[in-house]
């Protein structure tokens, strides 16, 4: 089965993790609404926005169910609601009908020290540490 993957930072083509990306197919390249994108030094992270105004630009990539769970862990991503999560997998889609996963950075984190010292808005809403 394929899944639907919108990716946003060290995935991207050009990105340090894209090669994880092999064999999966580009589908588009899209501005999603209401994210806020940050920076934490070697890769970025998006929470939810109040501000519909506020937008990220993804890539999305069609996945196999492998690649899908490699990317789980690559995420720190362990189920819905798990405590360890560092991003949830969340299932969107936007106003020109694309839909899919993407990694949504837990916001209540950004208060942490470690994030806390390392973070700092993106107001571009594009990530431009590709290379």
């Amino acid at each position: 089965m394929n899944h639907q993957v919108f990716v946003y930072g060290t995935l991207r083509k050009g990105g340090t993790n894209h090669h994880l990306l092999k064999g999966a197919k580009l589908q588009a390249v899209v501005k999603l609404n209401g994210f806020e994108m940050w920076d934490f030094g070697s890769y970025p992270g998006i929470t939810s926005s109040e501000n519909d105004d506020n937008t990220i630009e993804a890539e999305i990539y069609a996945v196999d169910e492998e690649t899908l769970a490699f990317l789980d862990r690559l995420e720190d991503f362990y189920g819905e609601n798990h405590p360890r999560n560092l991003y949830d997998r969340v299932y969107i889609h936007d106003d020109f009908g694309h839909k899919g996963w993407i990694y949504v950075f837990r916001r209540q984190l950004l208060s942490l020290p470690f994030f806390k010292k390392r973070c700092r808005k993106v107001i571009s809403g594009v990530w431009d540490k590709l290379n």
